[in-house]
């Protein structure tokens, strides 16, 4: 889902995109960099799906190609490319010139990996850090104002390897539903506390892999009865220690993925259900 972002004036009156603007006006250069922001973390990282993102961008002007118009803004280094777990993503190295990022989401871990030499959390004046942001890159406190971060905060120095992270970005944004119906009326899921979650998760990686605890999530969401209610548990409670629910679908999932090699031997997530799908279809074929 994409995020409100703010667009400066100044990018409006900027000389070499304007002129990129000019020389190919199919590919909306400008519109396609600014609908970009929606769909980036909050340091300007996304996942280079050009295809998926063209369902965001200008999704009914038909001669608009996403794919076309990023490849251009790559060429000339509005955007960049890289991979990490053999999974791409994508950054715009001005992204602190274009945006601010404040509140809840300023707490909240960042929902992409990392770039190699971490480009994304660069913090000198050079880097486009124009709102006089602290020198560790985080907000200036209001005067009479205290941001409160409303998630709690995983311990110091913690973070997920990038292959890991994967696994739980997947689970964490495309496994769970935007909305749930309960008794007829549209309700929106609460995810939980994002860090405990992913702090339990990485216990639980030192006992199984990420793709079965991706797998588990993936049938609890699909076939518990109380999901079907209308009730979805917090992540943090699914992989909870006392209330541990992963552990119900852990002894169906690891018998079944010795009988499946294809989907036992995935090292990253799919990127939707379609692909997951046909890679299901895939490995029935080759192994019955």
């Amino acid at each position: 889902m994409g995020r409100i972002r703010t667009v400066k004036p100044d990018l409006f009156v900027h000389e070499a995109l304007s002129e990129l603007e000019e020389q190919h006006p199919t590919l909306r250069p400008m519109l396609a960099f600014i609908g970009l922001f929606t769909q980036c973390d909050r340091r300007g990282c996304f996942e280079w799906m050009p295809r998926k993102l063209g369902l965001a961008v200008l999704p009914f002007v038909e001669s608009f190609s996403m794919p076309e118009a990023m490849a251009l803004l790559e060429q000339h280094g509005y955007i960049r490319r890289y991979e990490v777990g053999g999974k791409a993503f994508g950054h715009i190295p001005t992204w602190r010139r274009h945006q601010r990022i404040t509140g809840r989401e300023a707490t909240d871990p960042p929902r992409y990996p990392t770039p190699p030499g971490n480009t994304c959390e660069s913090s000198d004046d050079s880097s486009g850090n124009i709102y006089g942001d602290r020198k560790d890159g985080s907000p200036k406190e209001k005067p009479g104002r205290k941001n409160r971060p409303k998630t709690e905060k995983a311990p110091v120095g913690f973070q997920l390897p990038p292959e890991m992270e994967a696994w739980f970005e997947a689970i964490w944004w495309d496994l769970y539903p935007e909305q749930v119906e309960r008794e007829g009326e549209p309700l929106k899921v609460d995810r939980g506390l994002k860090n405990k979650a992913r702090e339990r998760f990485a216990a639980w990686c030192k006992k199984t892999s990420p793709l079965a605890l991706y797998l588990s999530f993936r049938a609890y969401i699909k076939n518990h009865p109380k999901v079907k209610e209308g009730y979805v548990q917090e992540l943090a409670t699914f992989l909870g220690p006392k209330k541990a629910t992963v552990k119900d679908y852990l002894e169906q999932v690891l018998p079944w993925l010795d009988r499946h090699p294809t989907i036992a031997a995935m090292t990253a997530p799919p990127e939707n259900e379609e692909a997951f799908q046909a890679l299901l279809a895939k490995e029935k074929e080759a192994h019955g």
